[in-house]
């Protein structure tokens, strides 16, 4: 059984500003490249290794830049792909301290079930972002 949970407050980057200005001058959504960059902050800002977290979050931003989908049909898909089951928990019982900063939840059980836990009303870019970094990180996806 294997599990992981990142957890971290949104920070802005210059480096993620600085990244992503090209994509920004080709038409891209500034305040949707804002979004993701927030979002992909705060996976980097908690993660043990962000170089896999980097990978993990490259279809991401492609993603956003290109606007060809949307975040939550982007953990849609990537969910069905994998097996895994959604549960959104309603963190409002959680401490304070908890609910602010959980992200998501991976498990997988010892009879093989993936569970991926997020909070109930989550921004979907949060979310996607936070999926992907977990799911690499336990070597998931590519």
């Amino acid at each position: 059984m294997s599990n992981l949970a990142i957890s971290a407050p949104p920070a802005s980057s210059p480096a993620a500003d600085a990244e992503m200005q090209p994509r920004i001058e080709q038409g891209a959504d500034p305040q949707a490249v804002n979004r993701a960059f927030d979002a992909i902050d705060a996976v980097f800002a908690a993660s043990p290794n962000p170089e896999l977290t980097r990978q993990g979050l490259r279809g991401y931003v492609d993603m956003v830049a290109d606007a060809k989908t949307t975040p939550a049909a982007a953990i849609e898909a990537l969910t069905t792909e994998h097996d895994i089951h959604l549960e959104e928990w309603d963190t409002s019982t959680l401490d304070p301290k908890l609910r602010d900063g959980l992200l998501a939840h991976y498990l997988q059980t010892n009879t093989g079930e993936r569970i991926l836990v997020v909070p109930a009303g989550q921004d979907p870019a949060v979310r996607l972002a936070a999926v992907r970094t977990l799911l690499a990180h336990q070597g998931v996806t590519a």
